[in-house]
């Protein structure tokens, strides 16, 4: 599972690199991913995965703790968002790509940090917090 946590890690920070680059790149991948039916169905999926993907890797990892609570928030996300319904979740989209290019910048800035730790807490032997 370590690997398939790093392959997310290398796609989220590649993700995050987009939207510091260009903005409205990222927004328009979020459109045309997430905004269909399917694309609901595709994000409970990929949280669900990597937060079983975080769960199961943690004790091997050089954060164990840290992915063990991502994992579950991971997880709860992946309940969540069937219980915000379709509507509610393209309302969201909707709102998050009307924000400014800096705050996307930013947002994709964190993402491009946590797909680097990822990858790193997976990969280094030696752990991160003793």
């Amino acid at each position: 599972m370590t690997f398939l946590v790093a392959v997310f890690g290398v796609l989220i920070a590649m993700l995050g690199l987009v939207g510091v680059a260009a903005p409205q790149k990222l927004i328009a991948i979020v459109q045309k991913v997430w905004t269909p039916h399917p694309g609901l169905y595709l994000a409970i999926s990929l949280r669900l995965l990597l937060g079983v993907a975080l769960l199961v890797a943690a004790p091997e990892s050089a954060a164990p703790r840290a992915l063990w609570v991502l994992g579950w928030l991971a997880v709860a996300a992946a309940v969540a968002i069937p219980c915000l319904g379709f509507s509610r979740t393209l309302r969201f989209i909707g709102w998050w790509t009307h924000r400014p290019p800096a705050l996307i910048r930013a947002w994709s800035l964190a993402a491009l940090v946590f797909g680097c730790f990822l990858v790193t807490a997976v990969t280094r032997a030696v752990p991160i917090v003793p």
